[in-house]
């Protein structure tokens, strides 16, 4: 049976109430300066630290994933500094979905604060209609079907002036392969494949 695309949760513009959390312009420095620092100092990284950094980075994660008006056609990306400070960055389809994931990272126990860098997309009736087509073609194909029935379906449509950018995650070279073939039957004109292929373990420990 095709799949209804049920998993794939439809965009919305309705603003939630909450308060826009983005401050002052804040400096971050990325963990991985913080490991090159003690590595070059002779001070290994405890398996604590790592187990720590590890704990809060699944949190802020599935503060994001439990935003209800994240999407498919919707990327955010998340760095943590080691100061507990969160960058988010990406693109958002509204500014509402911006305002809401930024409130839902800042109430993550553990974070100190959050550097709110996500980019909202231009209002664009031919690229909505873009996002769906290619929405339709991935994950109406029977190869995805698993996929879409996941709580949050991994592959993401970034959509902007007509150009489709495919993020997030893929089971295997397989897979990613055929998600670009099956997005480059509905693109009229370019189409970047920034998926990454990883295990389904890997996917914030959420299963099929």
């Amino acid at each position: 049976m095709p799949c209804s695309l049920a998993g794939v949760r439809a965009d919305t513009a309705q603003s939630p109430a909450t308060i826009d959390v983005e401050g002052p312009e804040m400096l971050s420095r990325s963990s991985v300066t913080m490991t090159l620092a003690l590595i070059l100092a002779g001070q290994p990284l405890s398996a604590e630290g790592r187990d720590t950094d590890l704990g809060l980075r699944r949190n802020v994660q599935r503060a994001v994933e439990s935003s209800v008006y994240l999407s498919v056609f919707d990327d955010v990306q998340i760095d943590i500094d080691d100061e507990g400070i969160v960058v988010l960055t990406g693109d958002v389809t509204a500014r509402n979905k911006r305002v809401d994931i930024a409130s839902r990272v800042s109430s993550v126990s553990g974070v100190v604060g959050v550097r709110n860098d996500l980019d909202v997309l231009p209002a664009s009736q031919s690229d909505n209609e873009l996002r769906y087509l290619v929405a339709r073609s991935i994950y109406g194909s029977s190869t995805f079907w698993h996929y879409a029935s996941r709580r949050n379906p991994p592959i993401h449509i970034v959509v902007e002036n007509g150009h489709v950018t495919l993020t997030g995650l893929a089971d295997s070279e397989a897979d990613r392969a055929m998600a670009e073939i099956l997005a480059s039957n509905a693109v009229a004109r370019s189409l970047t494949n920034n998926l990454k292929v990883t295990s389904l373990s890997e996917h914030t420990g959420e299963s099929d």
